[in-house]
């Protein structure tokens, strides 16, 4: 499922600026400017292993490494 354009821009908007105030460095302005063009990103929780137990965090990085490789944007 695509995700919306114009949910995309803003979310990119809203990344760029924040970074901007942050000083972030070029190759995070660069990211962002490949999700505005259509990149896909995997966000996860960094508490993921505080609430889960470090198992939980295993199998969550696996599983997005197993739905990257799929390639179709989808994490049905």
């Amino acid at each position: 499922m695509p995700y919306d354009p114009s949910r995309r821009e803003r979310v990119s908007a809203i990344l760029e600026r924040q970074n901007a105030s942050w000083g972030a460095g070029p190759q995070t302005v660069a990211n962002i400017n490949r999700l505005r063009q259509g990149a896909a990103a995997v966000v996860t929780g960094q508490q993921v292993g505080l609430f889960g137990g470090p198992m939980f965090s295993v199998y969550k990085a696996l599983t997005a490494v197993k739905l990257a490789g799929r390639g179709d944007g989808c994490g049905d």
